[in-house]
């Protein structure tokens, strides 16, 4: 499919779909070193600010796909929540240019904080929106500790199809037996094994839970004082990971943020901000699967 990068930053999720063999047409982000590493990697320089893009700057695209600010529902911060923040509240409008382009898929992430924010409203605010605008689809937790990369990263996914059953996203986000995508329980009320084991469609439970920001490091703590996640060599004091070393853990190439001149501080915070390259690759190749391999429906014109 070829989709639209937004909240872009340093190009993580563009990664994972490319991997996967879908093709990137246009991308939007406005933080300016995001945008340097982004136009340095790719040969192309993003559109800015979302709130200034209008619908007729857009490229034709079958999948919008992108993690949305997460300031405002992160437990990390002061949740203003989703409907009040003017941070996370970004989804707003790329849900309005979605009503008005009406691209066939969006795929979302953010923290698991969504699904806590304000007592579970600011999740069912947003799949409500959604299917104001047309879509509906399914929501789940994936663990990049599950997906090959030495981090505990729990992020929530939401996959939506524009005119479309829930079911179709829900078998798209399904967990194949034996691949352990989410190793922590659901939070999900009234939660057994199958609710924590499939994906949720868009009313199939309230949602409860945690979130977090940054880099999700289990394997030692983070150095006091910073967002930094540390490693403990045997016998020796946890140190910092290098930014080449925060890159891995996210599933980068080696040196992906390593502009001329940048300090490791900005480079810390675009790979942190960024997202578990593998994630998206695994969601990526479900999406080519299950394209490929269903019959188009007949047109009703």
């Amino acid at each position: 499919m070829r989709f639209f990068d937004w909240f872009a930053g340093v190009g993580g999720i563009r990664l994972g779909l490319e991997a996967a063999g879908h093709e990137c047409v246009g991308a939007c982000e406005v933080d300016p070193f995001a945008r340097k590493v982004y136009e340095h990697r790719f040969g192309h320089a993003p559109l800015g600010d979302i709130r200034d893009v209008t619908a007729g700057q857009l490229p034709q695209a079958d999948l919008w796909a992108g993690g949305f600010p997460c300031q405002d529902v992160s437990t990390a911060g002061k949740r203003a929540g989703i409907e009040e923040g003017t941070r996370s509240g970004l989804v707003w409008k790329l849900l309005d240019l979605a009503a008005a382009v009406r691209p066939q898929w969006l795929l979302l992430e953010n923290v698991p904080g969504l699904l806590s924010v304000d007592s579970g409203r600011g999740l069912g605010a947003l799949l409500a929106r959604l299917e104001d605008v047309g879509y509906v689809g399914a929501w789940r937790v994936l663990d990049a500790q599950g997906f090959g990369v030495p981090q505990r990263r729990r992020r929530v996914f939401l996959l939506a199809e524009r005119g479309a059953r829930a079911g179709r996203c829900r078998e798209i986000l399904a967990l194949p037996k034996g691949v352990r995508g989410n190793s922590a329980p659901s939070r999900c009320k009234g939660a057994d094994e199958s609710c924590h084991s499939s994906a949720h469609a868009f009313s199939s439970c309230s949602p409860t839970g945690s979130g977090g920001f940054g880099f999700g490091c289990d394997v030692s703590p983070t150095v006091r004082g910073t967002n930094v996640p540390a490693v403990t060599v045997a016998g020796g004091s946890p140190r910092r990971l290098t930014p080449r070393e925060c890159e891995r853990i996210q599933g980068m190439p080696d040196d992906w943020t390593a502009l001329e001149g940048a300090p490791d501080s900005k480079r810390y915070k675009a790979t942190g901000n960024s997202v578990a390259v593998p994630v998206l690759a695994w969601i990526g190749r479900r999406l080519a699967t299950h394209i490929t391999t269903t019959k188009p429906r007949r047109s009703t014109l």
